[in-house]
This record gives structure tokens, sequence and C-alpha cells, in this order.
């Protein structure tokens, strides 16, 4: 296994920076900070032959695309394409998240699953992603975070559902994924049920996988601040709503 980096080693480059505060935030919620003059934080994640293959590739397509989003939040009307691309990316990221802090050791998104991304880039059923921009104090701010959602109660149907629940924010533009999974090996074949944010976050966050063959716009109507990123984050504990589509 190779070293792949949370923060892609070109975006940090599209920024003038003499150095970054990081902080990171351990299962009990604790933080730990510090400061580093290069932003190069990695998780091993990947195999050389991957990291220097088709990673690399989607890693240039999306600095191609997505640099003048990121670094000025350009307007942008994205395409099937390029929306594919982007979803694409975020799962990768995804997945490399898992890697950092797997729940109870075992890592979410399977084999079967990884394998069958790294041959097609085909995203899982059920995935669900969402597209947001950011203004606030720091124009270079970022995160990187994962976490993993039970539904409750035990006694409800969706009971045998596990999610995990990515975001990642990098200068303007940052997206969400949603991705849940079976855990009893019988359900396999069912449909999976889909995430219903509340409405609240209807004109901040869009959703843009899985395609509905029209064109999303960037950025929304509203912009996320310093304020409301915390609890877009974390818009999904608690109580949620799921339906079967």
């Amino acid at each position: 296994m190779t070293r792949e980096h949370l923060v892609s080693a070109w975006i940090p480059k599209l920024f003038k920076s003499s150095g970054y505060n990081i902080r990171r935030y351990d299962e009990a919620g604790l933080v730990k900070k510090w400061r580093k003059a290069k932003l190069d934080e990695k998780a091993f994640a990947a195999c050389g032959e991957c990291n220097n293959g088709w990673m690399s590739d989607l890693e240039a397509e999306m600095k191609a695309a997505f640099s003048d989003v990121i670094r000025a939040g350009v307007k942008v009307s994205l395409l099937p394409r390029g929306l594919a691309l982007l979803a694409a990316f975020a799962f990768k990221c995804a997945v490399v998240a898992d890697h950092m802090n797997p729940a109870d050791g075992t890592l979410f998104y399977t084999t079967h699953t990884r394998h069958k991304f790294r041959k097609s880039l085909q995203i899982p059923d059920g995935v669900q992603m969402w597209l947001f921009a950011f203004r606030g104090m720091y124009a270079h701010s970022g995160i990187f975070h994962g976490y993993y959602l039970k539904p409750r109660p035990e006694s409800s149907p969706f009971h045998n559902l596990n999610f995990h629940i990515f975001t990642f924010l990098t200068g303007r533009l940052g997206f969400q994924v949603a991705s849940p999974k079976w855990t009893d090996v019988r359900r396999s074949g069912q449909r999976l049920p889909l995430l219903c944010p509340e409405d609240i976050w209807g004109t901040a966050a869009v959703r843009f996988w899985p395609l509905e063959g029209l064109p999303v716009s960037f950025p929304p109507r509203h912009y996320l601040s310093d304020d409301s990123l915390e609890a877009f984050v974390n818009r999904f504990r608690g109580t949620v709503t799921m339906i079967v589509a």
C-alpha cells in the first residue's frame, strides 16, 4: 500500500500560502492542532499501481476542469460529463477517508466495491452526492471529514442499514457523499433507501448524483459560511428521513 493525499497535491498549489493551521478531531471529539508549511496529509489507501495509474489520471482531469472553481468560485454550468468526473473524484475521496478510521476496524467499502470502481469508475447504487459553495473568514479553508451513521431505532425497517457520510471542502468548492450499505447479506439485493435532507439546506446544497440528465449550476443560490458549515457536515446525525425510490 502507498500513501494517498487527503487533499490532492495539486490543490494547495492553487493558493498562495505561507503555511496551514490544521485541526483533527479524534473519536472522542478532542481537537489536535498543529501548523505545517505544506499541506501533505496522507493515508495508506492505494497500491502503487493505482496511485500512479488511474488515480493520477483522475486527478489530472479534476485539476484541468475544477481549478478555477476551487480557487475563485467561478460560475459554471456542469454538464453530465463534468458531474460524472466530480462524482468519481468525490467517491475516491470518500474511500480514502474510510481508510483513515474504519468503523470497528472494518472498511465500509468492500473489496468488491473498490475493485469495481477501480476498473470502471462505477459508483455503487444508492450513493448520493451534493455540491455546495463556501464563503468564510479564511478563503483557503478546507474539510476532510467522514463518519458512520446507523439508523435508529433497531426495530425500524432500515435497522440493517449503515451509512458513511463524507464531506470535503477546499477553497470555494465542497461536496458531501452519502453511501449506504446493508449489513445483513440477506438484504443485499434489496433496493437501498435514499436520505432526505431537511429543506433548510435545499438552496445551499444541490444534489448532483445520481445523474438526472440536467446541468447543475455552481455556485448554488446560497453559500455555506463559518456559522453553518459544522451543522451541514453533521446534518444527518440524529433523526433522519429515508425513502425508497
